[in-house]
């Protein structure tokens, strides 16, 4: 996603898709071209009109756990999450930076997950948990 303001039409602020992106940039301008789709129902848009462009990051939901509810065994990570009020389900992640005590999680959590965080016993997938008194 692109927002696109073009000179022209300087009150004008317009949202765009990025179509193509060139793989090297141009040698002597050492500009990266960039194609950019924009509906044009008035038919304002003409060849060649200069446009300021912003780039629109997707930022992903990433959260931060405690190191402690991660469990790893080689390349692979899970954590345990909560489901309904007694039960474990484990869920992969894949994770990021690591600091003091915490870990970064990339993907593989939703908002939602409620976390456990450690366990008496070993956990594994549907099995029944008690919550201490001292869960949040």
């Amino acid at each position: 996603m692109v927002t696109v303001r073009l000179d022209s039409f300087p009150d004008q602020t317009r949202r765009g898709t990025v179509r193509r992106i060139a793989p090297a940039a141009e040698s002597e301008a050492r500009q990266i071209p960039v194609e950019i789709l924009l509906d044009n129902p008035d038919g304002q848009l003409r060849g060649g009109m200069l446009a300021r462009v912003t780039f629109v990051a997707a930022k992903p939901e990433r959260f931060v756990i405690p190191e402690s509810a991660l469990q790893e065994e080689g390349e692979q990570s899970r954590v345990f999450v909560l489901r309904g009020e007694d039960r474990v389900e484990a869920k992969m992640v894949f994770v990021g930076d690591r600091r003091d005590g915490e870990v970064e999680v990339l993907s593989g959590l939703t908002p939602s997950d409620r976390i456990i965080i450690n366990s008496a016993q070993p956990l594994a997938s549907g099995a029944t948990v008690r919550l201490s008194i001292l869960s949040q």
